[in-house]
């Protein structure tokens, strides 16, 4: 009987030891369990973030695209501005030339009236020279007579 107590003993700690192992094993799975849900948790997050990483780079890229036009488009102000102070110039500069160009013919026009004008004195002159040579002529005439 010494002998069967002692076996059945044995067989109660090999029993406990079985429990206690299921348990071991329980809690073992229980945990793994748990971790795989914390990994499916930390994947579904990561995703998110990664969703979100994206949506921020795709913005931000918008807005700097928006930026450069911005720049694009104040550089192209500019050279419109600059072209129409040149234009400016430029038409303050025709208009210059317009009036010096009248200012040529009205001179232009004067020189030839003056020409025109000492052609006649000119002629004048030869016709009051032959008059008077002709009074001078008469007055010999009446003067001999």
């Amino acid at each position: 009987t010494a002998k069967l107590t002692e076996v059945q003993a044995e067989k109660r700690a090999l029993q406990e030891q079985l429990a206690s192992n299921t348990e071991a094993e329980a809690l073992k799975v229980a945990e793994k369990q748990s971790l795989q849900d914390k990994v499916e948790d930390l994947t579904a997050k990561l995703t998110g973030v990664q969703a979100e990483r994206h949506a921020f780079q795709e913005q931000l890229t918008g807005q700097i695209e928006a930026e450069a036009l911005q720049v694009e488009n104040r550089a192209l102000q500019n050279r419109v501005e600059d072209v129409m102070t040149k234009l400016t110039g430029l038409q303050s500069e025709k208009h210059a030339l317009e009036e010096q160009l009248t200012s040529n013919t009205e001179a232009k026009a004067l020189q030839v009236e003056k020409q025109s004008l000492q052609d006649q004195v000119q002629d004048v002159t030869a016709k009051l020279t032959e008059v008077q040579a002709e009074k001078h002529t008469l007055q010999e005439q009446l003067t001999g007579q």
